[in-house]
């Protein structure tokens, strides 16, 4: 499965019209060793109306919901997140989800930063963690 099947098959589940733009972000479950899910974004930059998470080997929607279209789902990208950890340009950031304090939805996925050894968490909303167990 690819970003752009991934941004269909949630299309098709929710209801979302062909013109209405679509992002899907991997996702990688630290609960599932392996596996993986898209992160599907709908809307105009900063104005999310739909979010979906689609298994990255199947193609299920594992979950989805509507939103308003106030803002943006994904508030903090890559680049934020590497800064809120003060980490380098260099360092690796990827979404990764399990189930836990941190986020309890897969439609929530945490950025992790590595740097070296170094590990830093930061979920949608800003918020930093060294720890994402439950």
């Amino acid at each position: 499965m690819d970003q752009a099947e991934a941004i269909a098959r949630a299309r098709q589940a929710i209801g979302i019209a062909p013109q209405t733009p679509g992002r899907a972000h991997r996702v990688r479950r630290l609960d599932k060793s392996g596996k993986t899910y898209y992160l599907v974004v709908f809307g105009e930059p900063g104005k999310t109306i739909a979010v979906a998470a689609v298994n990255g080997a199947s193609g299920d929607i594992e979950s989805w919901a509507k939103s308003p279209g106030a803002r943006e789902h994904l508030e903090v990208d890559e680049a934020y997140a590497r800064r809120l950890c003060r980490a380098p340009a260099s360092a690796s950031a990827e979404l990764v989800w399990k189930p836990g304090r941190v986020s309890r939805s897969p439609l929530y996925p945490i950025w992790e930063v590595r740097s070296g050894r170094d590990v830093c968490y930061v979920d949608l909303q800003g918020k930093k963690f060294f720890a994402i167990d439950p």
